[in-house]
């Protein structure tokens, strides 16, 4: 398993065309935390947050997403 996340910057209605015309206009962003199967590179779950949330919080609601066992292999833990 591969947890990890990313930003993504939200335009609502009027954004766009202001970010496409060169006009700056107040940006909002979302954090998108996605769980992996690393064997087989697929999305098992996820979640979207506010920009603000870390990623450690949000390991428990990914993992509550999965519903089968989870092996752990310590091998390649760091």
């Amino acid at each position: 398993m591969v947890i990890d996340s990313t930003g993504l910057k939200v335009f609502g209605a009027g954004q766009w065309l202001a970010e496409k015309h060169g006009q700056r206009s107040r940006r909002c962003w979302r954090k998108l935390h996605l769980a992996l199967d690393a064997n087989t590179n697929q999305i098992v779950a996820c979640v979207l947050t506010s920009q603000d949330m870390d990623d450690p919080s949000q390991v428990g609601p990914l993992l509550d997403q999965i519903p089968a066992d989870i092996e752990i292999d310590h091998r390649d833990a760091t």
